[in-house]
C-alpha cells in the first residue's frame, strides 16, 4: 500500500461536519458579508477552499512528500527528538 492509499482514511468529506464548519465560517470569518453575496459562486469557492481543498492538498501532496523525505513520521519525530535532546 502506498502513502497516498494509507492517507485516504483521513479524507475530509463528512457532510454534516462540512455544513457545521460552513455555518461557523459564515458566523465568524464572513460575518459582515450578506447572505446573497455568500451564495455567489466566488464565495462558495472560497468557502470550499477554506474547508477542505487546502486540507486535501496538504494531505495528498505535502504529507507524502515529507514522508518520502524522512521515511516515516515516526522516524522524523525520532530524528527531531534525538536532535533536540542531543543539543539541549
Amino acid at each position: 500500500m502506498n502513502i497516498k492509499e494509507k492517507l485516504e482514511k483521513y479524507r475530509f468529506d463528512d457532510p454534516q461536519l462540512l455544513q457545521e464548519m460552513t455555518d461557523a465560517l459564515k458566523k465568524t470569518y464572513y460575518k459582515y458579508v450578506d447572505e446573497d453575496s455568500l451564495n455567489q459562486p466566488e464565495f462558495k469557492q472560497d468557502i470550499e477552499d477554506h474547508l477542505f481543498k487546502r486540507y486535501h492538498n496538504t494531505l495528498f501532496n505535502y504529507v507524502p512528500w515529507i514522508m518520502e523525505c524522512f521515511g516515516s513520521l515516526t522516524q522524523m519525530l525520532k530524528y527531531n527528538t534525538d536532535f533536540l535532546l542531543s543539543n539541549w
